[in-house]
């Protein structure tokens, strides 16, 4: 079966007048009549209903990586404190039910705070923060942790574990460190440029 479309195979002879006289097609831009309006095109978004938003299906319980700049946020809604199980050797992190709470907490379990914070990619993540246990003791990586966690809460910082302070520092963009004593130290010497 073929089919066929009626075809008119004149060719209008004007047509093909300047290319037979050798000389060379001309390029035009030819404007319409009515001009590229991008408010005609703009959608109004009140008449959308069930508009899909990006929304994170897990969100990952961890310490930021020292080649990451962080922010946390400031808002105290959008902290957590929680009874929790940190495996560090296995890499998970459990947060205890109220009905094992009371057994777990200061045996296998220890209070965190989850601080909600995001990097320069925009991935959303939790920092898990232990806190002072029973006796009212906090480790000292723990507790400038919590203070590198402030910081983040102000500026981009980048979070570095230095063994030889015992403790956290955050890196701030303005090439300078702020270890837990205060002392601040040029890029070069302990963290490495951004």
């Amino acid at each position: 079966m073929s089919f066929h479309k009626n075809l008119d195979t004149k060719t209008n002879v004007d047509d093909l007048g300047p290319l037979r006289a050798g000389t060379a097609p001309r390029l035009e831009v030819v404007k319409g009549n009515d001009e590229l309006n991008l408010d005609a095109l703009r959608i109004d978004t009140s008449l959308i209903e069930g508009v899909a938003a990006k929304v994170p299906l897990t969100i990952q319980v961890r310490k930021p990586s020292k080649h990451e700049w962080i922010r946390v946020h400031p808002e105290p809604s959008y902290r957590l404190t929680v009874g929790a199980i940190d495996l560090k050797e296995e890499d998970e992190f459990y947060v205890v039910g109220a009905g094992m709470r009371e057994q777990l907490l200061g045996s296998e379990a220890a209070v965190y705070i989850l601080y909600t914070y995001i990097n320069r990619v925009g991935v959303l993540r939790l920092w898990p923060i232990r806190q002072a246990g029973p006796d009212g003791k906090q480790n000292e990586w723990h507790r400038t942790a919590e203070k590198v966690a402030e910081h983040a809460m102000q500026e981009w910082v980048r979070v570095v574990s230095i063994r030889e302070a015992g403790g956290t520092t955050s890196c701030e963009r303005r090439s300078t460190c702020r270890i837990r004593c205060g002392r601040t130290f040029p890029w070069s010497r302990s963290c490495g440029s951004p």
